[in-house]
């Protein structure tokens, strides 16, 4: 005679075992929505980098952001002697990156640069906060909202072609290459 007030223990253990074996094909299922998602996340990333580092060469080569000599010993380019630290013109900067194959530069010089994951806050860093009408500062303690690590190294250039008897480049494209340090 069966209970009409409950399940019989066949009747609930029957529920469970189908409940564990939908369970149990579920889980790689869901584990690999999972894995594609942050598959795809990690080319978001990336691909962002990569427009991030597009932006600050092309800005370099328009002009729009102001490029010091890189280089520890004197470079002559266009019959201008540079050191480390002088301030050079476009053209020189344009004439320099080409034909150096590129600069390396890091992520932490796109996020400073605004180019590139503007609230991120790295370990070290100084930052101003207002607390009511005074401004104060503090050190980060440790990265904050950042997608890449500031040691992050990518390798950003202009390809040129020359023209008029091979003395004055002009801009094809730029090229982008991630280095160390991008996981």
């Amino acid at each position: 005679m069966k209970n009409k007030n409950g399940f019989t223990l066949v009747e609930l253990l029957a529920v469970i075992s189908i409940l564990s074996i939908i369970v149990v094909l579920a889980i790689p299922a869901v584990l690999d929505v999972l894995g594609k998602s942050k598959n795809t996340l990690d080319e978001y990333n990336r691909d962002s980098l990569i427009d991030a580092a597009k932006y600050y060469i092309t800005d370099i080569d328009l002009g729009e952001k102001e490029f010091t000599y890189p280089g520890n010993t004197p470079t002559d380019i266009n019959g201008k002697t540079y050191t480390k630290g002088m301030l050079m013109t476009k053209y020189d900067a344009k004439v320099y990156i080409i034909e150096n194959n590129g600069l390396t530069i890091t992520a932490y010089d796109l996020v400073k640069g605004g180019y590139y994951d503007k609230n991120c806050q790295y370990a070290g860093e100084t930052v101003e906060y207002k607390e009511g009408t005074v401004v104060k500062t503090s050190v980060v303690a440790r990265d904050t909202n950042c997608h890449v690590p500031a040691s992050c190294k990518i390798k950003v250039g202009i390809k040129g072609k020359k023209v008029q008897n091979d003395t004055y480049y002009v801009t094809e494209d730029y090229t982008v290459k991630l280095l160390d340090g991008c996981e």
